[in-house]
């Protein structure tokens, strides 16, 4: 068995200590089922990054920035883009923001109908 250091486990066992709330070597003495039950929970439960890294541009003159998560970043050309979406957030973003807006006119459709009636 691969043998490690005494700063490479000391590092696991703080990461596992954080995370997963148990030492290395109490996660290794579980079952392969047990520590996969263990790393699906704990990617289900994990908090999403707040801060990502963004590079914009291409080749010498690309840059990578720090951004807040769904800020939106104008490039060069004009484009604006919102920092780490993809198709799926993009989606719950625009189905929230259509639920808000029906919401929205129910609500001011109601309070005409009582007005006038």
């Amino acid at each position: 068995m691969y043998q490690m250091s005494d700063v490479t486990k000391a590092s696991l066992n703080n990461l596992f200590s954080r995370g997963m709330g148990m030492s290395l070597d109490a996660f290794s003495e579980l079952t392969i089922e047990e520590q996969e039950a263990l790393f699906t929970q704990h990617r289900q439960h994990r908090a999403p990054k707040k801060t990502i890294k963004m590079r914009i541009g291409s080749g010498e003159t690309a840059m990578t920035l720090n951004v807040q998560s769904g800020t939106k970043v104008m490039l060069t050309g004009g484009t604006i883009i919102r920092a780490g979406a993809n198709p799926e957030s993009e989606r719950l973003r625009v189905n929230r923001r259509i639920d808000k807006i029906l919401t929205t006119q129910k609500e001011k459709s109601k309070s005409l109908l009582k007005k006038y009636h």
